[in-house]
């Protein structure tokens, strides 16, 4: 694997900067967490609990970005005051989303979820520590909720079966974005390759084409509770397809 060491980090914050008024600019953060969220009112309290006290514990950055016609940024707002909350176009799918955060974020290291997940204990901590060593990008498990219904549970075994424990540490070709993070000089080097949305396939095969491995480790997990119906889950992954095919071919086209 190429030695990131040559790569450019991203750009450390002086400690006696200052802002125009004179106010001074604190060092940017190990690392943001960007939750990505379309229609979780079920579920956004239950994730925004666990992140907002382990963010708090780790100093982390924790950026929400909605584009829910339920309700969710409302009860965003009103639970979670001290959340930077981003409210985008509704037809944004959630990698759009995703761009979004990372757009907005400072941290060295960027993790992203959904609204839709329940980060675990010491996934904060577990994040950073993997980090620790040289890959760009390292996923985690993903586990369904034990309150899943039915549905919950045939959504899960379609999309994240996968990345569900137990399995051991390894390198991975994939790894989902649902529970993943980045070192930031990875995504300022492939930030064309996210720039219609992160769709992570799309920037993994630009690491790995240019010889980067990414890890996936079983010890941070995120449970997946509730992302949509039956019939929303059939509606959304065939607009998901259609919109990630349009960003490829406009990719392609330059």
């Amino acid at each position: 694997m190429p030695d990131p060491s040559i790569l450019p980090e991203a750009p450390a914050v002086p400690a006696s900067a200052t802002r125009a008024q004179g106010e001074p600019v604190r060092p940017a953060p190990r690392l943001s967490v960007v939750v990505g969220s379309h229609n979780a009112r079920a579920t956004a309290a239950e994730c925004l609990d666990a992140l907002t006290r382990q963010c708090a514990a780790h100093e982390a950055e924790l950026i929400v970005v909605d584009n829910s016609d339920d309700g969710t940024a409302g009860v965003i707002r009103a639970r979670f005051p001290g959340v930077r909350l981003i409210e985008t176009r509704e037809h944004a799918h959630i990698p759009e989303l995703w761009a979004v955060g990372i757009r907005a974020s400072t941290g060295a290291v960027v993790a992203l979820t959904t609204a839709h997940c329940v980060p675990g204990p010491g996934w904060v901590r577990g994040t950073l520590e993997a980090h620790a060593q040289a890959y760009p990008g390292i996923g985690g498990a993903i586990d369904n909720h034990p309150a899943a219904g039915w549905a919950g549970w045939a959504i899960f075994f379609c999309r994240y079966s996968q990345y569900m424990r137990p399995f051991p540490e390894a390198t991975n070709d994939e790894i989902a974005a649902d529970n993943a993070s980045y070192k930031r000089w990875a995504l300022e080097r492939y930030r064309e390759a996210w720039r219609h949305g992160f769709w992570e396939p799309t920037v993994h095969a630009e690491m790995r084409r240019d010889g980067y491995e990414l890890l996936r480790t079983p010890g941070v997990v995120v449970y997946h509770k509730r992302s949509f119906t039956a019939r929303g889950f059939v509606r959304n992954r065939f607009s998901h397809g259609r919109q990630f095919g349009r960003d490829r071919a406009a990719g392609l086209g330059g």
